[in-house]
């Protein structure tokens, strides 16, 4: 509106009025010569330092913006390439260039001083320069205007009448064409060229509504209003649903399994002995009766649905949200202005824009609901179903529970007799082993007393025969000498040959008894006996279950620090088929294991928007400790899963960067810190590699084609507030930007005195 006001100029002078001190420019100075100059001749001349003096508090575009149309000349005045790349300044001339591209009949003369010709922008390489240092170089340059526009008043007048008639046909003419072209290029997929067009077709018309949303297309590489359309309903779709807490994202059943399933057993009374979180696993196990969960999204549709009430509204959503592709940072003013400046054509595509938005949210506001009506018909459905199940149970249980007493009964009996004819064995061995000693001891007593009867007697024979031998005295005793030396001999050889019995030896001890528990351990004695009787009796396949956990904490519990551990499954293939998760133990604290996944077993983004962020409220987070831990694990697995007070302080992220950890969490899985990983647990580069599933592949994890190691996430913040520290392909130090992706290696704490047994 002030533009079409405006009287056309002949002549635009650009230049650049003060310095970076504030004090005015020797271009200025120049400048004002060359405008007192022309003048004097009568032409009318676009010199912002007087021209727009009596516009102080209005917009100046709207009289810059008539007068570069306008005019037939432009007058670049410089003194050095800093003045002449000055922002308002390039602005003037380049967009005075491009006029002159479009076809204008228009004539840029840049006038320099003190300025090597080579050190201008390069623009004006093939462009006829004039020279201000030299003699006579304003007379050349009044010259050379007038060759241009003309002598008389009269003639400059009618000129600049018909240069500024035709002027409007060609802009009008010009922004059609550049917009068509922008269109082609957007079609073609060449988004920057696309903009590029737009762009000229603003700098012609700066309130063209459809250049702005070519604009708004091209900066968000998207064809055409449909595409930008799907991807706005795939993000809503995808991703709205992260608003809401893992408290909050599903509504408990309007009447607890648990609470159910008590109220069929108020008779009799047998599920006193559980928990009712231990009942509803029960429920599960045997009947494969599960809670009902219902994620209440239609609240987040309907305000979802109320932010879109008009057209503008629609500007966050298309700048703010991170839906792919990618978007530039004037995308959301571009669209304002497109609402603000559209035609009937382009405000019907912009309200087709919105419509089709807010229809898609109508109609998922409406299956939620038919999902609520449906959920509570599938309530009331489970709750006849748990009743009459366990209406069924309740009789049968009686029965039961007579049956495993009797075989109870039976077991012990036998554990019993077995027991007691084991003391028996013992005891009769002992006996047995007695009496023989006995018999044996008496034996040798016997033996004994006539043995050393005998050599009693022949000693005395021997000491006779020695004292008749003393005896013998003359030289006649030889012979009888003689004899009695051999009887003596005889004698002495008799004694050797007497045996002594060999001695039995002290008296033999009692055997060990056995003990009476080795013969009961089949009988569940001493171990939580009502419990266990219940368990094993009444919900048979729950009591298996339990005991193969039982054997699995078992093994936890025997691991050692370094060894892999197996707990959970996840998708591992790239079909997405479920494998137990390999898990390092990390270390071991009395009766806890911090585990760390061998292998990076999906692929996600720290956080969904490229923002400053903290462990605490990134998205991933989130997704650990609700969808990946109810998907990965069973109930009774969760059951061990400690809850651990993470450490978000300075001193667990790189000591190198100032960033924030942020606040501290209560979290049941988790990632590690850059000190638990470089500096605690995992202290070495090889250590740290990491290689992907064939799922996590799947899902679009980065493989290094040499090694076939990945990227994963820690939760320590990098050099900035929206860089997330990662573990690179060899294992060293690595950042990010949050939203971009990697792999995802989970941590947890098992404790394996949870008391669930």
């Amino acid at each position: 509106e002030v533009s079409s006001k405006e009287e056309p100029y002949d002549v635009f002078i650009c230049y650049k009025e003060t310095d970076e001190s504030g004090e005015r420019t020797l271009d200025s100075v120049l400048a004002q010569d060359i405008y007192n100059e022309l003048t004097e001749k009568g032409y009318r001349v676009f010199f912002s330092r007087i021209t727009l003096e009596d516009k102080l508090g209005q917009e100046y575009e709207p009289y810059i913006f008539a007068a570069l149309h306008s005019a037939r000349v432009m007058l670049a005045v410089g003194t050095s390439y800093e003045h002449y790349d000055a922002v308002w300044v390039k602005n003037e001339w380049s967009r005075y260039l491009q006029l002159m591209a479009a076809g204008e009949k228009k004539t840029l003369i840049p006038c320099y001083k003190d300025v090597d010709a080579y050190d201008m922008p390069k623009e004006f390489a093939k462009l006829q320069a004039q020279d201000l240092g030299k003699v006579g170089a304003m007379q050349d340059l009044m010259r050379g205007v007038e060759k241009i526009l003309g002598k008389s008043d009269e003639q400059n007048a009618s000129t600049a009448d018909m240069a500024a008639a035709s002027g409007m046909a060609v802009l009008n003419a010009q922004t059609e064409a550049l917009i068509t072209r922008g269109n082609i290029a957007l079609e073609n997929k060449r988004f920057d060229q696309a903009k590029d067009f737009f762009d000229q077709a603003l700098n012609y018309n700066a309130e063209c509504g459809q250049a702005y949303f070519g604009k708004v297309l091209a900066g968000r590489k998207v064809r055409n209003k449909e595409e930008l359309l799907r991807a706005m309903i795939e993000y809503e779709e995808n991703h709205v649903m992260t608003q809401m807490s893992p408290e909050e994202e599903v509504l408990k059943p309007d009447i607890p399994l648990a609470a159910i399933a008590r109220e069929a057993d108020s008779q009799i009374g047998i599920l006193s002995e559980f928990t009712d979180s231990e009942l509803e696993s029960v429920l599960t196990v045997e009947f494969d009766i599960r809670p009902m969960h219902y994620k209440k999204y239609a609240e987040i549709w309907q305000e979802q649905l109320d932010s879109y009430a008009g057209l503008e509204a629609i500007a966050y959503m298309i700048y703010n949200f991170n839906f792919e592709p990618y978007y530039d940072d004037n995308i959301e003013a571009d669209y304002k202005c497109a609402v603000k400046y559209a035609d009937n054509a382009v405000r019907k595509e912009l309200e087709s824009l919105r419509t089709g938005l807010t229809d898609w949210l109508k109609g998922k506001i409406e299956e939620e609901k038919q999902i609520s009506v449906k959920w509570q018909e599938e309530q009331k459905k489970k709750s006849a179903e748990i009743k009459e199940a366990m209406s069924v149970l309740m009789n049968k249980a009686p029965g039961i529970i007579a049956n495993q007493e009797a075989e109870q009964k039976k077991k012990e009996e036998k554990a019993e007799a077995d027991y007691r004819a084991a003391v028996r064995e013992v005891e009769s061995d002992y006996e047995k082993r007695l009496a023989a000693w006995k018999k044996e001891k008496a034996d040798y007593l016997i033996q004994y007393d006539i043995a050393a009867a005998k050599q009693s007697e022949m000693q005395g024979k021997i000491a006779q025969l020695e004292q008749e031998k003393a005896q013998l005295k003359g030289f006649f005793t030889r012979k009888k000498r003689k004899e009695l030396e051999e009887n003596i001999a005889i004698l002495r050889i008799s004694l050797t040959k007497i045996e002594l019995p060999q001695d039995p030896g002290e008296q033999p001890i009692r055997g060990k008894l056995p003990k009476r528990k080795d013969f009961y351990r089949d009988v569940n004695i001493n171990q939580e006996p009502e419990k266990s009787r219940i368990k094993a009796a009444v919900f048979p396949k729950y009591w298996k279950r339990m005991s193969m956990f039982k054997e699995q904490i078992e093994k936890l519990a025997k691991a050692s620090v370094g060894e892999k551990v197996y707990f959970g499954k996840y998708p591992y293939d790239k079909n997405g088929g479920k494998q137990p998760i390999q898990w390092r133990v990390l270390t071991k604290r009395e009766n806890s294991l911090l585990l760390l996944t061998e292998y990076g077993i999906d692929e996600k983004s720290y956080h969904e928007n490229d923002s400053d962020i903290t462990w605490e409220n990134c998205t991933l987070r989130r997704w650990l400790n609700g969808e990946f831990l109810n998907e990965a694990f069973s109930d009774f697995e969760k059951k061990l899963i400690r809850t651990t007070n993470v450490d978000n302080s300075r001193r667990e992220g790189d000591s190198g960067y100032d960033t924030n950890g942020g606040n501290n969490t209560e979290d049941r899985v988790f990632l590690l810190s850059y000190r638990e990983a470089f500096w605690i647990y995992l202290r070495n580069d090889n250590s740290r590699i990491c290689f992907p599933t064939k799922y996590a592949e799947s899902q679009g994890a980065y493989v290094n084609k040499k090694t076939g190691s990945t990227y994963w996430w820690l939760r320590s913040p990098a050099s900035d507030q929206h860089s997330v520290t990662r573990v690179d392909t060899d294992g060293s130090r690595d950042e990010f930007v949050g939203v971009a992706p990697a792999c995802i290696r989970p941590a947890l704490w098992i404790n394996l005195e949870s008391g669930i047994f």
